[in-house]
């Protein structure tokens, strides 16, 4: 349960550097 919940966070954590570099890279 912990390993699923924290691989989710993870998963999370990784679309927001996403987004952070589309941004940094459009700006």
């Amino acid at each position: 349960m912990f390993d699923t919940k924290f691989a989710i966070v993870l998963r999370d954590d990784l679309a927001v550097w996403q987004k952070l570099n589309v941004t940094a890279f459009l700006t």
